[in-house]
């Protein structure tokens, strides 16, 4: 043997028998490719409600106002309805969108005036809790924004989508809510119509097209239920939990951007697939729930089948 071949062999020798395997890949989520998009009624005039203008919703109400620029652009109407039963305070300064000269404003007023009358959109202020005064009725389609920080507010946006028609494949929903809400580093953004989970009967009228999804307070069920902050009348506000260090700077802004874009893809570009998603500033991480049979059938706790319009189930 010669000796460049003992050198080989000497080398082969060296390396460990048993070295660890790599790791088996990920199996590929195919949800976001498979997911249905969301269909709403054809409209021509849509009323948004803003709820709650505080943390979240000061942000919600900027973009909101970028996208009715959007929609006026399309031909199409759009009115958007403030409400908040609060008056911006200096402690809301810096954390929520409001300036010193709004001190003592009720937050509703001010931010309708800053985006109606100096960016000329068409606004509207009620200066107390929501409710369902505040709807017009002669709005081809609407949508509640809950920004809202207790369960007494999240249950009368709930109690509107009762209007919505029993059967979606007769009367598809009029009525969505689009609920966010947050903790000192995380948040949650849900979009739903349905009131029960029977008006989920036969949502995807394909696979490729969902018309019903369940609210947020069946997606989560403890959106209704008082914290015992709240049964003690002691709950803090959005700013007193800021200040309190329990929340984050940014988790609000955060927030926002995620409802502006579940929102702007609902009524703008038509091609949201998703109806719920978790944000998580601590780690940078946002996780999307998708429109597939399989996911609105889990939440509402019934088969597959049941989500499934006849003809798409027979496929």
């Amino acid at each position: 043997m010669s000796k460049r071949s003992r050198s080989r062999n000497r080398w082969r020798e060296q390396r460990p028998a048993n070295r660890n395997p790599k790791p088996d890949p990920a199996p590929l989520n195919l949800d976001f490719a498979n997911a249905a998009t969301v269909v709403t009624p054809d409209w021509q005039d849509v009323q948004i409600i803003l709820a709650g203008c505080g943390g979240i919703g000061a942000y919600m109400a900027q973009h909101v106002g970028r996208l009715m620029r959007v929609i006026y652009q399309n031909g199409k109407g759009v009115n958007l309805t403030l409400v908040d039963p609060d008056r911006v305070e200096e402690k809301n300064l810096g954390r929520q969108l409001f300036c010193e000269a709004e001190i003592g404003e009720s937050k509703a007023v001010a931010l309708a005036r800053r985006y109606g009358s100096a960016w000329g959109l068409n606004t509207m202020a009620f200066e107390g809790e929501y409710s369902e005064s505040v709807l017009m009725g002669d709005s081809d389609l609407i949508v509640l924004i809950g920004c809202v920080d207790n369960a007494k507010a999240r249950g009368l946006l709930h109690e509107t989508l009762t209007h919505n028609p029993e059967d979606p494949r007769l009367a598809p929903p009029r009525e969505w809510w689009l609920d966010s809400g947050n903790l000192r580093d995380t948040g949650r953004v849900m979009l739903g119509s349905a009131y029960h989970a029977e008006q989920c009967r036969g949502a995807f009228v394909d696979k490729k097209k969902v018309i019903s999804l369940p609210s947020p307070a069946l997606q989560y069920p403890s959106l209704l239920i008082p914290g015992p902050d709240e049964v003690a009348g002691k709950e803090m506000s959005c700013a007193e939990l800021q200040a309190a260090n329990l929340q984050s700077l940014n988790i609000n802004a955060a927030i926002a951007v995620q409802a502006a874009d579940m929102l702007t893809r609902l009524l703008v570009t038509n091609d949201l697939k998703r109806y719920q998603c978790a944000v998580n500033l601590a780690s940078g991480s946002v996780k999307s729930f998708f429109c597939t049979p399989e996911e609105i059938a889990r939440e509402i706790g019934r088969p597959t089948s049941f989500v499934l319009h006849e003809e798409s189930a027979a496929a």
